[in-house]
């Protein structure tokens, strides 16, 4: 959206602003230097129980999981099933 601009049409401009760890970002936020942002949902939850006036729009979980393994014959999920004797 930042790149491409496709709002400009109905007078929104994006604005990327990156952040190098969560304080940087909370002070962002708090500071209002930001109309929303997206955000590891932990620190949504810490401003909600802080007492924030923030709104949580969405809890995004594509492409952030990951399944770390030391075999290295295991390149997915499946399961496996004993072979029957």
């Amino acid at each position: 959206m930042t790149a491409n601009q496709s709002l400009t049409d109905q007078d929104i401009e994006f604005k990327c602003i990156p952040w190098n760890n969560p304080d940087q970002l909370r002070a962002i936020i708090i500071g209002q230097q930001v109309d929303f942002s997206a955000t590891p949902s932990n620190l949504a939850a810490i401003f909600y129980n802080r007492g924030h006036q923030l709104s949580l729009l969405n809890i995004s979980v594509w492409n952030i999981m990951w399944i770390l393994s030391n075999d290295k014959k295991l390149n997915n999920v499946a399961v496996r099933h004993p072979a029957s004797s």
